[in-house]
């Protein structure tokens, strides 16, 4: 295995495209199951290269539930304005099966994109 060239394409930016990428399917995906039945529609909006946001609009607490993704230099915070214990700082790696994968920072716990997607958007989609 060349861990070598594994290793140097597994960047932060990369990553971040690559959870871009799965955030806007995922959102998609709760639109198409559950617009015609809840009324609220999500959606992802990308202010800057370094940000994206999904966000589920009108829910019961009168505001938009927004998440918040930011780019770092050497992580990418994954943050809700409204549910600050809900932060989650995670960067680039990958497993010894040649995975891309983010671990946890200050953890040894490494995930798939999907999951922290699912981390994220589970509160603003399903709670």
């Amino acid at each position: 295995m060349n861990w070598v060239k594994v290793r140097g394409t597994c960047t932060v930016r990369a990553v971040f495209e690559e959870l871009r990428q799965q955030v806007k399917n995922d959102i998609a995906e709760y639109n198409g199951l559950h617009e015609a039945d809840r009324g609220q529609k999500g959606r992802v909006e990308t202010p800057r290269d370094d940000r994206f946001a999904a966000m589920v609009d009108e829910t019961d607490t009168g505001r938009p539930d927004v998440v918040l993704f930011d780019r770092k230099d050497d992580y990418i915070l994954v943050h809700m304005p409204y549910r600050p214990e809900t932060n989650i700082r995670v960067k680039a790696s990958f497993d010894n099966e040649n995975t891309e994968r983010v671990l946890w920072v200050g953890t040894a716990f490494g995930f798939e994109l999907w999951q922290i997607s699912k981390l994220a958007l589970s509160p603003i989609l399903f709670d």
